[in-house]
């Protein structure tokens, strides 16, 4: 039953429109301080941004329009420093938007972006800056205060620091509650929020604004291919 499942869940995202957001950590030159053990080598990197796929920035994701391409948003966990460092470089040169979800607490914190940085980032019309917590805590199984002081105390951060509206939130490890839903509908802090354990969003998916999947992009993992036909990225089901 889990297998046939699969199989229609398989049908529908190749015969209906449908887009993909891509969760990114470490891109690794061979020079970086290594903060998490999720890792693209820099060639695999460029390698993906190379392939012919289409890439989208997040206004353009949450338009949810009809697309057969299967259009790529590009995110970034944890505001790491060679996001800054090495990703950037790539994506400014080939004209690529993305995503970058920040924890405060890691800011001016070795291995992870400046203020400055980040102010800079804000700046450029390819990047959106998002919140990924105050302090990279779990919410799942919070208290309320808890998760209130995560979602509420990092946006307001964040706001300060870039001067731009922070609307979008990816949670710790891809992982949230009852409680986390509760506070996003009530507050309406955030537009949109990001889980993890999945790939592709369609028309039937964009109504859960604050469960989107996103597809774990590492070396090693085999979640995903490059369908050259189209080409297109596809998630492995």
């Amino acid at each position: 039953m889990v297998r046939v499942k699969q199989l229609i869940k398989k049908m529908a995202f190749d015969f209906l429109p449908s887009s993909t957001v891509l969760m990114f950590h470490h891109i690794d030159n061979g020079n970086i301080i290594v903060k998490s053990g999720c890792r693209m080598k820099i060639k695999s990197f460029v390698d993906i941004l190379d392939s012919g796929v289409s890439f989208i920035s997040a206004e353009e994701y949450t338009k949810f329009r009809l697309s057969w391409q299967n259009p790529c948003m590009i995110t970034f966990d944890d505001g790491l420093k060679d996001i800054y460092d090495v990703a950037y470089p790539e994506l400014k040169r080939r004209n690529i938007p993305f995503t970058v979800f920040i924890v405060t607490d890691f800011l001016d914190k070795e291995g992870y972006i400046s203020s400055k940085e980040l102010q800079l980032l804000a700046n450029d019309p390819l990047v959106t800056i998002g919140s990924h917590g105050a302090t990279h805590k779990i919410l799942r199984g919070m208290s309320e205060a808890e998760q209130r002081l995560e979602l509420l105390e990092s946006k307001h951060i964040l706001e300060k620091i870039t001067g731009k509206r922070i609307w979008m939130f990816a949670y710790s490890h891809g992982l949230y509650d009852n409680t986390t839903v509760d506070i996003l509908r009530a507050e309406r802090c955030y537009d949109y929020a990001f889980s993890a354990g999945g790939g592709e969003t369609n028309l039937i998916t964009k109504k859960s604004v604050y469960t989107l999947p996103r597809l774990n992009m590492e070396d090693g993992l085999q979640d995903y291919y490059i369908d050259s036909r189209y080409p297109r990225l596809k998630q492995v089901l």
